[in-house]
C-alpha cells in the first residue's frame, strides 16, 4: 500500500504527481536541485528536502534510490532521452520502474489497471514519479494527475458510488 509519492517537483509529471497529492492530503515529498525549494513553496506545500548540489540529477538518483519503484508518465510511447537517466538510476539502484505513456490509451481504466497490479507486485510504499518536463510535453501534468488520482484516490473522489476503476 501507497504510503508516500516523492519527486523532484519539476514542472510535468513530477508536479502533478505531488499536486494530487496536496490534493487528497496524502504523504508527499522527495528530493530537489539545492536552491530549487528557495524558488518557490516546495519546501512548506510538497515537502521537499534539497540536495547538497544544484544537479537535478542528483535529486532524481536520491529519490530513485530512496523509493521502492519509479514510474514514468509521458505522453509519447516512448521514453523522452530526459527519462532515461531515471531509467539507468533504477537499474543501478536494482528499483523496479513502469512508463506509462498516454498516446495510444483508449481506456484509461486499463492503465489505472497496470499501475495498480506494478504497484502491488512490487510491494511499493515509497513511490517515486518522474517523467516529461511541461515544456517537453505541456499535456503530462493532467496525464499523470489523472491517472494518479484515479488509480490512488478514486474512492475517495466518489464517496457513494459503487464499483470503480477495479471492478
Amino acid at each position: 500500500m501507497i504510503e508516500k509519492i516523492v519527486s523532484t517537483g519539476r514542472p510535468g509529471a513530477e508536479r502533478g504527481a505531488l499536486d494530487v497529492a496536496v490534493r487528497w492530503q496524502f504523504p508527499r515529498g522527495g528530493w530537489c536541485p539545492k536552491g530549487s525549494a528557495l524558488e518557490s513553496t516546495f519546501s512548506t506545500v510538497f515537502t521537499l528536502a534539497e540536495t547538497p548540489s544544484s544537479d537535478p540529477g542528483q535529486a532524481l538518483e536520491s529519490n530513485v534510490r530512496d523509493s521502492d519503484a519509479t514510474v514514468l508518465f509521458t505522453i509519447s510511447r516512448e521514453p523522452l532521452p530526459e527519462n532515461e537517466q531515471a531509467m539507468e538510476f533504477a537499474r543501478l539502484h536494482r528499483k523496479p520502474f513502469l512508463h506509462l505513456p498516454s498516446r495510444g490509451v483508449f481506456d484509461i481504466n486499463l492503465t489505472v489497471e497496470k499501475l495498480q497490479r506494478f504497484l502491488e507486485e512490487n510491494a511499493v510504499r515509497i513511490f517515486h514519479v518522474t517523467g516529461s518536463s511541461a515544456t517537453r510535453e505541456p499535456d503530462v501534468w493532467r496525464w499523470t494527475f489523472v491517472l494518479l488520482e484515479t488509480t490512488l484516490f478514486w474512492h475517495l473522489a466518489h464517496p457513494n458510488t459503487l464499483g470503480g476503476p477495479k471492478e
